[in-house]
C-alpha cells in the first residue's frame, strides 16, 4: 500500500470518530433532556385549560328562566346568594348544562367557598378555572376544577 493511501485511511478514521463524537454530544443535549418532557402532552392541557375557562365564561352567560323572567347563571348565582330559595335551581341547571358538556371528566364547580357540585371521585390531573362575578358586597368567586382521568 502507498504512504498517500495510509493518510487517506488515517483521515477516514478520525472523520468517523468526530462524526460520532458529534452525534453523541447532539444526543446528549437535544435527545435526553427533552424526553422527560412531553410537548404535545403540555400541549393538550393548555389547550384544556383554555377551553374550561371558555367553558366557565359560557356557563355564566347561559339564559336561564326563573318565573317568567330570562335570567343568566350569573344573575341566578347572585340569587341565590341573597336568597336560599334559588340553590336548589342553581344546583339543577348548573348540574344539567355540566353534565352534558363534561360527561367524560369529573369536575366540581365552587362558589365562593361552599362547593354547589362535587363529582370528582378519583385523583387525577386537575385544571382550575376561575371567574369573579362583581356584586354589590364585593366579588363572588366562582371555580371550576375538572380532573382529567
Amino acid at each position: 500500500m502507498n504512504k498517500k493511501a495510509q493518510e487517506m485511511a488515517i483521515y477516514g478514521v478520525f472523520a468517523l470518530i468526530f462524526i460520532i463524537l458529534l452525534l453523541v454530544v447532539y444526543w446528549m443535549f437535544f435527545v435526553i433532556p427533552t424526553s422527560k418532557f412531553n410537548p404535545v402532552k403540555e400541549t393538550l392541557v393548555d389547550k384544556e385549560n383554555s377551553n374550561f375557562n371558555l367553558l366557565l365564561l359560557n356557563y355564566l352567560r347561559t339564559p336561564v328562566v326563573l318565573e317568567g323572567n330570562k335570567l343568566q347563571m350569573s344573575d341566578l348565582i347572585r340569587l341565590s346568594l341573597i336568597s336560599q330559595q334559588y340553590d336548589d335551581r342553581l344546583k339543577m341547571q348548573s348540574e344539567k348544562i355540566f353534565d352534558n358538556v363534561l360527561d367524560k371528566y369529573q369536575y366540581r364547580l365552587k362558589i365562593d367557598d361552599e362547593y354547589l357540585i362535587n363529582k370528582i371521585t378519583e385523583p387525577g390531573e386537575k385544571i382550575n378555572s376561575t371567574v369573579e362575578i362583581p356584586n354589590f358586597e364585593g366579588n363572588i368567586n366562582i371555580e371550576l376544577e375538572v380532573r382529567i382521568i
